[in-house]
C-alpha cells in the first residue's frame, strides 16, 4: 500500500465480501486485521484484495521478527531502485541545466540531440518505477485512484507533453526553423518526469525508514527472546532450539541466561531482571510455583521452569500484538482523515483536469497550463493524512510497553485523555491485599510472651490470610510455635486449641462470644479488621490488622489530583473502614459496600452526569465495570477476566503506571492532532498554490519538482512529529 487512499480501498474490498464483519487496515504496518463469521473464508478475502489490485495473504503465526526482516528486504529493494533512478537522474539534470544555461554555447540544431538523450533517461526512470505506472492506471480504471495514480499521470503527462515538444523540434529541425526550435527547448518537462519520480521515491524511502523506527521498541523486545534452551532429558540437559519447545516440557536456566519461554519454578530460585517487560527497574526475586516470563534474565541462581505457555501465547508475543493491533485501530480523530482520504484523489484529479483547461483556454498558454496541472498532481499527499494516526499511536504504544502499559487500541489513548474522573478499586489496586499486624495488645502484660507463643502455634496450622499475617508478625518478633493438642478451625470465624495446658480461642467477635467471652466495649477499631484472644475463656487481648498500602500509591494519587482528576474509592468494605483508608490517602469520595453489580451501575450514574470515567480493578468483580467504563484499567497482577474487560493493562500493578499513562494519552492526542493539523493544512495550501491561485497576482508558481519535494517532506514530517513522542518526559 502507498498511501491513505490504498488504506482505504484494501478496508473497502475487504468489507464486500459476505461474512466480513470488520477490517482494519493499517498503512504503518501494510497488515490488516479482519473479523468474520462462517460466510467467509481467507481464500475468498485474499482474492477480494487481489482484485482491488493488492496483495493479501494470511498470517499464519507468522512471527514479527520475520515480518522485520521482510521488510528491511523491501527496503534494500528499494534503495537499489533509488541509486539506479539517480544515476540516470543526474546526468538528465545536468543536460537540462546546461540547456537552460549554457544554450548560446551549443549550434541551435544540435539541441535535438541533447533533448534525445533527456527522453532516453527520463524513460530509463519510468521503466524503473514502472510499477507506479501499472498500479496509477488500473486503479485509476477501477474508480479508486491513489497516490500511484497521482504520480503515474502527473510524471507520464509531463514526459508525453516533452515527446510532444520533442516531436515539433524534430519537424523544426528538418524546416530550418531555428525559433520553434528554441521555443519548444525553452518548454520541456523530461527533468520534471524524472524528478517527480526519484523525490516522491526518495521521500517514501526516509518516510520507511522513520517508520521502522516507530517500531524499535517491539524490536527492542523481540531481540531479547533467546534462540537457545536447556531442555531436561533422562540423560540431562540438552541444548535445543527455543522455538522448539512445547508447553509441559522441563528447562534448566542457569544464572545469566534469559528464560526460554512463559513457565512455573518447579525447582530452585533467582533473581529475574524484568524490566523490559514490566517496566520494574529492579530485579524480582522468585521462588518454587512462582511464574517466570520468556525472554527475562535470570540474574543470580539457577532454576528448573514447567513450560506453560509457547509461540504466540507468550506473555512477549501477547504485547507485540496488542501493540500492532492498536496501531491498527482507528482512533476517532482518524475517521475525519479516512472520510477525507476516500474522496481525496478523485478530487485532486478534477482540479487538475481543471487546472489544465482554465490556465490552456485562459491563457492559450498549454506549456503553463500543463506545468500547473501536473504541480497539483504531485503536490497532494494523502499520505500524510494516512499515517498521522497510526504512527502516533503505534509510537506511543511503544513508549507504554516500555514502562509496562499495554494500550489495547487508538481509541483508549483519546478516551482516557478525556477522562475527569477515575474509580479505585481498593484491594490490589490501592492496596497490596496482604494483610500485616497493626496493633497487639494483651490485658494483662505478664502474660504477653504466653499468648504470642499460644498465637503463633495456632495461627502456623491455619492457612487464612490474617493467620499468616499474625505468625510473619510474632516470628519477626522472636516467638518460635510450639505443640498443639485438639486444634479446631471454624471457617471464617475462628480457631482454637490446647497450648502448653492452657485452652486458646483466637478468633472475630462473635466467635468468642459464642463461647461466652466477655469483651471489653471499649475495644474497638474503626477502620481496621480485629481478632480477639481468649485464654480459658476469659479475655486476654487483641490483633488489629491492616491491608498495606502499595508503595508510593499516596505520591501517585496526589500528583493524579494534582493533574485535575477527580478521584473515588469503591470498595465492598464497611464504611468505616473505607473512610479510615480513604483518610489515609486523602481521598475525599468514598463509595463503601458497593457489591460487584454495584460497581457497575456507580459507573454508569457518573457518566449519567456528563462525566468521563475510567475504572481501575483487578478483580473478576471489577469486570462489568472495566467493561461499562469510559476506559478499564486492569492490575496487571488480575484476573485474565479483568484484563480482558479492560482496555489498558498495567502490567506492574503500579499506580504510578496509572499517572504515566494519563500523561502519554494526552501527548499522543496532541500529536495526533498536530499531525492531522499539518496533514490538511499543507495540502489545503499547496494545491491552490500549485493550481496558480497566487499567480497573476504575486507571480507566486509551484513548478513539478518543487512540489513533488513538498509531497515528499508532508509525510516524513508527519512521522517525524510521532517520533518526537519517543522522547517527552513521562
Amino acid at each position: 500500500m502507498f498511501c491513505a487512499a490504498c488504506q482505504s480501498h484494501v478496508q473497502k474490498a475487504a468489507e464486500k465480501v459476505p461474512g466480513v464483519t470488520e477490517a482494519e487496515v493499517s498503512l504503518l504496518t501494510n497488515s490488516m486485521i479482519v473479523t468474520f463469521n462462517e460466510k467467509a473464508n481467507d481464500k475468498a478475502i485474499s482474492k477480494a484484495i487481489a482484485a482491488a489490485g493488492y496483495s493479501a495473504v494470511p498470517d499464519l503465526d507468522e512471527t514479527y521478527a520475520s515480518r522485520v526482516k521482510e521488510r528491511a528486504k523491501a527496503l534494500r529493494k528499494t534503495l537499489t531502485k533509488l541509486l539506479v533512478s539517480i544515476s540516470f537522474l543526474v546526468p538528465l539534470m545536468a543536460i537540462s541545466m546546461t540547456m537552460m544555461f549554457a544554450m548560446n554555447l551549443f549550434p541551435v540544431y544540435q539541441m535535438v540531440y541533447w533533448v534525445g538523450a533527456q527522453m532516453v533517461l527520463a524513460l530509463a526512470i519510468i521503466i524503473v518505477y514502472f510499477p507506479y505506472f501499472i498500479h496509477g492506471t488500473k486503479q485509476l480504471f477501477q474508480g479508486h485512484p491513489t497516490m500511484e495514480t497521482l504520480i503515474s499521470v502527473g510524471s507520464g503527462v509531463s514526459f508525453i507533453y516533452g515527446t510532444y515538444a520533442f516531436i515539433w523540434m524534430i519537424i523544426a529541425t528538418v524546416s530550418g526553423d531555428e525559433a520553434t526550435i528554441m521555443t519548444w527547448a525553452m518548454n520541456l518537462y523530461f527533468d520534471g518526469t524524472g524528478m517527480i519520480l526519484a523525490l516522491v521515491s526518495i521521500g517514501k524511502y526516509i518516510e520507511a525508514l522513520a517508520k521502522a523506527k516507530t517500531t524499535s521498541s517491539l524490536e527492542r523486545l523481540l531481540s531479547l527472546a533467546p534462540e537457545k534452551a536447556l531442555l531436561i532429558s533422562e540423560s540431562g540437559p540438552i541444548e535445543v532450539a527455543a522455538s522448539s519447545l512445547r508447553v509441559g516440557d522441563l528447562c534448566l536456566v542457569k544464572g545469566g541466561m534469559r528464560v526460554p519461554s512463559d513457565g512455573i519454578i518447579t525447582k530452585g530460585n533467582g533473581h529475574f531482571e524484568e524490566a523490559a517487560i514490566t517496566g520494574e527497574a529492579l530485579p524480582v526475586f522468585k521462588d518454587l510455583g512462582a511464574k517466570v516470563i520468556g525472554s527475562t534474565l535470570l540474574t543470580s541462581g539457577a532454576i528448573e521452569m514447567k513450560v506453560t505457555e509457547v509461540g504466540g501465547d507468550t506473555t512477549i508475543s501477547k504485547i507485540v500484538r496488542l501493540v500492532e493491533e492498536a496501531a491498527a485501530s482507528k482512533a476517532k480523530l482518524a475517521h475525519l482523515a479516512d472520510t477525507v482520504s476516500s474522496y481525496f484523489v478523485p478530487v485532486v484529479l478534477g482540479i487538475s483536469l481543471a487546472v489544465l483547461l482554465g490556465w490552456g483556454l485562459g491563457t492559450t498558454d498549454w506549456s503553463l497550463a500543463v506545468n500547473m496541472a501536473v504541480s497539483v498532481l504531485v503536490v497532494s499527499c494523502p499520505c500524510a493524512l494516512g499515517l498521522a494516526t497510526p504512527v502516533a499511536v503505534m509510537v506511543g504504544t511503544g513508549r507504554g510497553a516500555e514502562h509496562g502499559i499495554l494500550i489495547k487500541s487508538a481509541s483508549a489513548f483519546e478516551d482516557l485523555a478525556r477522562v475527569d474522573t477515575i474509580l479505585l478499586d481498593k484491594t490490589g489496586t490501592i492496596t497490596t491485599g496482604h494483610f500485616a499486624v497493626k496493633d497487639f495488645a494483651v490485658s494483662v502484660d505478664k502474660d504477653k510472651d504466653m499468648i504470642s507463643t499460644g498465637l503463633i502455634s495456632l495461627e502456623s496450622l491455619s492457612s487464612h490470610p490474617l493467620s499468616e499475617a499474625t505468625v510473619i508478625y510474632l516470628n519477626e518478633s522472636g516467638y518460635k510455635p510450639v505443640d498443639v493438642e485438639g486444634f479446631q478451625e471454624e471457617a471464617g470465624s475462628g480457631i482454637q486449641g490446647v497450648v502448653k495446658g492452657r485452652h486458646f480461642l483466637i478468633g472475630n467477635k462473635g466467635f468468642l462470644q459464642k463461647y461466652l467471652v466477655q469483651i471489653p466495649s471499649t475495644i474497638t477499631f474503626p477502620g481496621s479488621t480485629t481478632i480477639y484472644i481468649a485464654i480459658d475463656k476469659i479475655y486476654g487481648g487483641y490483633l488489629a490488622f491492616e491491608d498495606t498500602l502499595k508503595e508510593g500509591v499516596k505520591d501517585d494519587l496526589f500528583r493524579l489530583q494534582k493533574d485535575g482528576y477527580e478521584l473515588g474509592l469503591v470498595t465492598g468494605d464497611n464504611e468505616a473502614s473505607a473512610k479510615a483508608l480513604a483518610n489515609e490517602v486523602s481521598l475525599t469520595k468514598v463509595f463503601a459496600s458497593v457489591k460487584p453489580d454495584g460497581k457497575m451501575a456507580l459507573v454508569q450514574s457518573l457518566q449519567a452526569q456528563g462525566k468521563k470515567v475510567a475504572m481501575v480493578g483487578d478483580g473478576i468483580n471489577d469486570a462489568p465495570a472495566l467493561e461499562q467504563a469510559d476506559v478499564g484499567l486492569a492490575i496487571g497482577s488480575g484476573t485474565d477476566i479483568a484484563i480482558d474487560s479492560a482496555d489498558i493493562v498495567l502490567v506492574k500493578s503500579s499506580l504510578e503506571d496509572l499517572v504515566i499513562a494519563t500523561k502519554l494519552s494526552k501527548k499522543v492526542v496532541g500529536n495526533i492532532k498536530l499531525n492531522l493539523f499539518w496533514a490538511f493544512i499543507y495540502n489545503i495550501v499547496g494545491i491552490p498554490l500549485a493550481a496558480g491561485v497566487f499567480y497573476l497576482s504575486w507571480g507566486w508558481q509551484l513548478n513539478p519538482m518543487i512540489a513533488s519535494a513538498f509531497m515528499a517532506l508532508s509525510s516524513v514530517s508527519v512521522v517525524l512529529n510521532a517520533l518526537r513522542l519517543k522522547w517527552v518526559k513521562l
